[in-house]
């Protein structure tokens, strides 16, 4: 199952953030919810600040709150090669991203998104803006597997 996990950078104590469609979930310490077999582990081990991993409408229920978030539901899947989040969750992401950047002390969010059978991990060497970003996701030019750092300064 895919995962999308985001890193508020530098930030000490996660959000509070209003109620999305999709469901997330935060942490001060950054591990992700792929366990031993996540690609960017070793990344997030070099970084500070909060973790917040998404996932799909059923982990909101009550009963699923403490489950791994993944985030399955939320991605359009045509072989699993190209970031593609479904249409109905796009403005809502945005508007997390947005807050995530400005509730940043360095103003960057590292984005990553994780599946076991995609593509070999790709990690941007530069940072984009966040409507670079959008024009990469629309144009299909983010591969999943990949570390992309978003920074609005």
């Amino acid at each position: 199952m895919p995962s999308i996990e985001i890193i508020c950078v530098g930030q000490e104590s996660p959000s509070k953030l209003p109620e999305y469609l999709f469901a997330v979930v935060s942490e001060p310490d950054l591990e992700s919810h792929r366990g031993p077999s996540s690609l960017f582990q070793k990344d997030f081990d070099k970084i500070a600040g909060c973790i917040y991993h998404l996932g799909g409408e059923h982990l909101k229920l009550p009963e699923n709150a403490d489950k791994v978030y993944f985030a399955a539901g939320m991605i359009i899947h045509e072989f699993w090669k190209w970031l593609q989040f479904n249409h109905k969750y796009r403005k809502q992401i945005d508007q997390l991203l947005r807050q995530l950047l400005a509730d940043s002390p360095k103003h960057q969010v590292i984005f990553t998104s994780d599946y076991q059978f995609g593509p070999k991990a790709k990690r941007y060497k530069r940072s984009v803006s966040l409507s670079e970003f959008w024009r990469k996701h629309n144009r299909r030019k983010l591969p999943m597997n990949s570390l992309i750092v978003i920074s609005s300064n």
